[in-house]
């Protein structure tokens, strides 16, 4: 005994909707990578600020120690340690790319004018910054972003008293 068989339909069962999965991905997709490349860009912004911040604070806790004072490099070892905890950022030139300033105040409380390029005596106060370009990972961000962008990190710390402490008073000013 033959079974009559139903008439095949000429759509298919989701009623011409054939592909839209396909469209969807395609109208999602640039959206979703996009988020991506921020996502990306953001960490390795923070990655590189952080590291900035950590190389300022080796640099000044190696200050306030006042080590090198005595033989005159103070100042080479003080960036000589600034450069050894940046280097993990993998800058096209390491001497050029970061500029590390190094300034003190002739009193603990960092007021007044600052001197540059000393890192100060016993008991003073001793600010080492770190500032380097930044270039971004994705040519998309990079492509979006006019003009440089440049990241900095910086600490400030009291020097120890390696040798007697200088107080300035009132009326020595």
């Amino acid at each position: 005994m033959r079974y009559a068989h139903a008439p095949q339909a000429t759509t298919s069962r989701h009623g011409g909707r054939r592909g839209i999965s396909a469209v969807e991905f395609a109208l999602i997709l640039p959206v979703v990578l996009g988020l991506v490349m921020v996502v990306v860009e953001l960490g390795n912004v923070y990655f590189t600020q952080a590291t900035l911040t950590k190389a300022a604070t080796g640099g000044a806790r190696l200050a306030v120690t006042g080590q090198g004072d005595m033989e005159g490099d103070r100042l080479d070892r003080i960036r000589a340690r600034v450069r050894e905890l940046s280097d993990v950022l993998d800058l096209p030139q390491p001497e050029g790319a970061i500029e590390i300033m190094i300034r003190s105040w002739d009193n603990a409380y960092g007021s007044g004018t600052p001197e540059e390029g000393d890192p100060g005596r016993p008991c003073e106060m001793v600010e080492v910054e770190v500032r380097c370009p930044y270039r971004p990972l994705t040519p998309l961000i990079g492509g979006a972003l006019t003009g440089d962008l440049v990241l900095s990190g910086h600490r400030r710390m009291v020097n120890e008293p390696w040798q007697p402490c200088e107080f300035k008073t009132a009326s020595a000013q």
